[in-house]
């Protein structure tokens, strides 16, 4: 019985041992595969204009660009209790982060015009924002801010 059991558990090694060399060997092929092709495609050009690392930058402009979203809307809704031109200008710089980010996301998803849908964007969060400021009774409207807006989105 001793000796069945044996070349039961052998035969059931050889087979293990071959599968695992057919896996690796078509886990060869398909790198190997994989590789010919970024090198064709090197080869045509297309590849040429991104980055050395194979990364591109802006990994985590997409949530640096929600939270950039959130603190202007957190500046909104808690307005300073004096209104100086420094405070507009901070407020103002807040969108020339979001146009950066967003503009870093949308190209890095591929997106046609990048820069003019950061920046549509931005102007509606903006448009958003003072008409829900006009909810409040003490309102009262930032215009150094508001003329920062569009050229910290266009800088950004």
């Amino acid at each position: 019985m001793n000796r069945q059991s044996r070349r039961a558990q052998a035969k059931q090694d050889k087979r293990q041992d071959r599968e695992k060399a057919r896996r690796k060997t078509a886990r060869r092929a398909r790198i190997q595969s994989l590789r010919q092709g970024r090198r064709q495609v090197v080869q045509r050009g297309k590849t040429q204009d991104r980055p050395r690392g194979g990364r591109l930058p802006g990994r985590f402009s997409g949530a640096l660009a929600a939270a950039t979203v959130f603190f202007i809307v957190l500046q909104a809704l808690v307005p300073p209790q004096e209104q100086t031109s420094l405070n507009s200008v901070v407020s103002a710089a807040f969108y020339l982060l979001l146009g950066y980010f967003l503009c870093l996301w949308l190209l890095r998803r591929g997106v046609g015009r990048a820069m003019w849908v950061a920046v549509f964007s931005g102007v509606m969060l903006a448009i958003g924002i003072e008409l829900g400021k006009l909810v409040r009774t003490e309102y009262s409207a930032d215009i150094i801010m508001l003329a920062l807006i569009l050229p910290g989105l266009l800088l950004g």
